[in-house]
């Protein structure tokens, strides 16, 4: 029986490992987080979760295939420097990252003689607990950008049933960074089309219109976005998506802008937005939900801050709400690593 690790169980790699280890797919999964407590771990085997709770050190001995989920290029650099001379399988990284930081690791497990590929995810984090074939609660559904050649990935026979028992695969390339920088350029997309619907609905709010009334007509227009559709849910429920903090919007645009450099390619409109995301971190802090910049839009019209229409009551995407649906409790402890 083949065995699959997973590093990395936060809002997004939680519910990639739980589709994973309910797949069917004859294969052993064992989990890590330096976040999980004991009664964290308890809840998800009781549910009926086939996770095995090892340490990271075992896992990269055990593991056939390992999957990385983590928050950025600095946590990948720390957890897989220590664990790629230890590994005898392949590793797909699942993380958002930069495109050079992903290039510097792909040189440092061939160094290990480690085969190492790339599958970061979009489509949010109702997406990735969804399942492979599934929309989440608010319409997210879970696409893995594919980095690397194709027999150590959807050819593969243990990986690509790995990656479909997890979302839908893309492939953007036969070579690591190109998932990487496919995943960076469409998060920029997103990033400048959030910056966008905040500017419309300050608009739409100061001519008398309702920020409902605006989101669903965006949604249904050439206007209309993912964006638009899935995360303006979070802006019609306020809660302006807490599952994704300011922090890593801010990272991501960073390293959207690096790839541009390298590629020698001018990006003033994501550069516009990347400045007010910063802007967006300054006043709402590190951990807001990323679409306080819509928030922040709104805020500096003569209505302030979008308080004149009632919350709607729609599914919550964040940690808490997403392991509540999944194990009816919430858990006692999670560290939420920092950048």
């Amino acid at each position: 029986m083949p065995t699959i690790g997973f590093i990395g169980l936060g809002n997004m790699g939680l519910g990639l490992c739980l589709s994973l280890a309910t797949s069917n797919t004859g294969m052993k999964v064992i989990g890590y987080d330096l976040g999980y407590s004991a009664d964290m771990i308890n809840t998800v085997t009781s549910g009926g979760i086939e996770i095995e709770w090892v340490l990271p050190s075992e896992m990269a001995q055990k593991a056939d295939v390992l999957f990385t989920s983590l928050p950025g290029p600095r946590e990948v650099e720390q957890v897989m420097t220590v664990l790629l001379p230890l590994m005898k399988g392949i590793w797909v990284d699942m993380t958002t990252t930069s495109k050079t930081a992903a290039l510097k690791m792909y040189r440092l497990a061939s160094d290990n003689n480690v085969q190492m590929v790339e599958a970061p995810v979009t489509g949010g984090s109702d997406g990735a607990w969804a399942g492979a074939g599934n929309f989440g609660c608010r319409g997210g559904k879970a696409v893995l950008l594919l980095g690397g050649p194709a027999h150590l990935m959807e050819n593969h026979p243990i990986v690509g049933k790995a990656l479909r028992s997890m979302g839908e695969v893309q492939r953007c390339g036969d070579k690591v960074g190109d998932g990487t920088a496919m995943k960076l350029i469409t998060n920029g997309c997103e990033y400048v089309h959030a910056a966008v619907i905040g500017e419309a609905l300050a608009v739409a709010r100061e001519s008398g219109l309702s920020v409902k009334l605006t989101l669903q007509a965006l949604a249904r227009s050439s206007g209309g976005s993912y964006c638009a559709s899935h995360d303006g849910q979070a802006v019609r429920v306020k809660d302006f998506d807490p599952s994704f903090p300011t922090v890593l919007a801010v990272k991501d645009l960073k390293c959207m802008d690096d790839l541009a450099k390298t590629a020698s390619v001018g990006t003033p409109v994501m550069r516009a937005a990347r400045k007010q995301y910063d802007e967006a971190l300054i006043k709402y802090g590190p951990d807001s939900p990323w679409l306080s910049l819509i928030r922040m839009s709104m805020s500096k019209t003569s209505m302030g801050e979008p308080k004149e229409e009632k919350a709607e009551n729609l599914p919550g995407i964040d940690f808490d709400s997403l392991w509540k649906e999944k194990f009816g409790s919430l858990p006692k402890r999670r560290i939420v690593a920092r950048l």
